[in-house]
């Protein structure tokens, strides 16, 4: 009867030792290597090294003798057509996300982790799993004791389950090492993997009755979303992530200090260039009747008198880049409320958006553009000085706020936003209608001014003029220009064109 053999080399040797008792006592040879086979001759199990399978040169390291013939041959070929056949192998391969993400370590120092011979090796027992068991999970030792134990094998099924688990064990490393080496994005492959690590369980998805879970890219440290600190309340939901990426990415792409609330990932109000507390106070009366239950987010430290204001009102979480002490003290006594920091969210460059769709997945660059360095008067009044600020802030405003986006904002605060709409023209009697009942006087100081993502009709500028509307910020481009610019003159109303538009779906 052929003597059965495991081949044991992993870098996690979490109960490494047991399985090897448990096979012994099952009846097979163990063989192994490294540190791994350092481990189970101090455990004091029997097993064979891998340098004396083969005369093989003194100098070569381990990652060599793991790459040699007679190994690769007792994984690939039959049970008997070989001289050592290999019935089980158990290998991982190092954790090189986590190695990369220490920081400290030069990228030869990286690259010493990565090794091919390993790799190889869970590959040719993947391949070739119904004659070979390959385990890349210390989860799935004692699962396969048992079976062995009881049936003396393994069903077919599990054999085919397993070796898909070590081919993605295999796929998930490469992948790492491929980002960790590439650091930017090239644009468009054909090819592409990506590598992507659970970062947590959440309760579940957009839905009860949905799983969910929160995944982050691999090769680097942990940044935007994933690198999120909770200081106080219960996890994350998928709704809150949803929120606070629309809130967060809002708030840091303004250089002033700046709030934003964000619900079912719909703005609600934002403010900015006023005190943090201010900015906070305008951004909730922007729209108070929806402003109960959102996400709060702010680009700059949270102080004791905002956070004195946040503890009056209901919200879900509130995140900063920090939290003064004396913030800290004031929020604890709210329970329910989530504190989250988070660090810069700045977009690194080619940074992109992928979107999944049945079957595959739509890839986009991340949209890192604001406004052109010049952008266009075409009317005859320009704006006035006031006015060109609180065009561009509404203009940023829109581009965070789903298409069609209509923006109307009173120096940098918004007091009505239409959003998600079909057309430009109802995102802008949405917004037309909430400024009137929230913000039915207006000081005679307050230049009001509208921001669209999306190019403007006739029917959008009649209704705009009807509100007082004093300048409109817009891509422009269409058909209707002339049109639009000549009505605009007519009243006074001051237009610029960006030539960018600022779809977000």
């Amino acid at each position: 009867m052929e003597q059965k053999t495991a081949l044991l080399y992993v870098s996690d040797r979490t109960g490494i030792v047991e399985f090897a008792f448990e096979l012994s006592r099952l009846g097979y040879a163990i063989v192994s290597a490294g540190a791994t086979a350092k481990l189970l001759l101090q455990a004091e199990v029997v097993i064979e090294e891998v340098e004396n399978l083969a005369d093989l040169p003194e100098p070569w390291d381990m990652r060599l003798k793991m790459a040699q013939p007679r190994l690769f041959a007792g994984l690939s070929m039959p049970a008997g057509a070989a001289d050592l056949h290999i019935g089980l192998a158990a290998i991982n391969l190092y954790p090189i996300s986590e190695i990369a993400e220490k920081g400290y370590l030069s990228e030869t120092e990286v690259m010493e982790y990565v090794d091919p011979g390993a790799s190889a090796l869970l590959k040719a027992a993947a391949r070739n799993f119904t004659q070979v068991i390959s385990l890349c999970d210390p989860m799935d030792y004692e699962d396969t004791v048992s079976a062995l134990s009881e049936f003396k094998d393994i069903h077919l099924k599990r054999r085919r389950e397993l070796a898909a688990k070590s081919f993605s064990h295999c796929s998930y490393h490469d992948a790492t090492v491929a980002q960790y080496l590439a650091h930017d994005w090239t644009a468009f492959p054909e090819e592409w993997v990506i590598g992507l690590k659970k970062n947590q369980d959440i309760k579940f998805g957009e839905n009860p009755h949905q799983k969910a879970a929160l995944y982050r890219r691999t090769g680097e440290r942990p940044w935007g979303l994933p690198a999120a600190k909770l200081l106080q309340g219960s996890a994350l939901s998928f709704n809150h992530y949803l929120d606070l990426e629309t809130a967060w990415d809002l708030v840091s792409e303004q250089t002033d200090s700046a709030c934003a609330l964000v619900k079912h990932a719909s703005l609600v109000g934002a403010a900015a260039g006023y005190r943090l507390s201010e900015n906070f106070r305008l951004a909730w009366e922007s729209d108070p009747a929806n402003a109960p239950g959102s996400l709060v987010a702010f680009n700059r430290e949270v102080d004791a008198e905002t956070a004195k204001q946040i503890a009056d009102v209901y919200l879900e979480c509130a995140v900063a880049p920090e939290f003064s002490q004396e913030a800290a003290e004031v929020l604890k006594l709210k329970k329910d409320l989530r504190l989250i920091t988070l660090p810069s969210s700045l977009i690194a460059a080619k940074e992109i958006n992928i979107h999944p769709i049945s079957g595959g997945l739509l890839v986009q660059e991340q949209n890192q553009h604001t406004l052109p360095v010049e952008i266009r008067a075409v009317t005859q009044r320009t704006p006035t000085e006031t006015e060109m600020h609180a065009l561009k802030f509404s203009w940023l405003i829109a581009k965070h706020t789903k298409s069609s986006a209509a923006v109307l904002s009173c120096g940098t605060r918004t007091i009505g936003i239409g959003s998600g709409q079909p057309s430009a023209t109802e995102a802008i009697r949405i917004a037309l209608f909430k400024s009137r009942n929230r913000h039915p006087i207006l000081a005679p100081s307050d230049s009001l001014v509208l921001a669209s993502d999306g190019p403007l009709s006739m029917d959008c500028i009649v209704e705009a003029m009807h509100t007082g509307v004093q300048a409109i910020i817009q891509p422009g481009g269409t058909s209707h220009d002339n049109h639009t610019v000549h009505v605009c003159n007519q009243k006074g109303i001051s237009m610029v064109f960006t030539g960018l538009r600022h779809f977000r779906h």
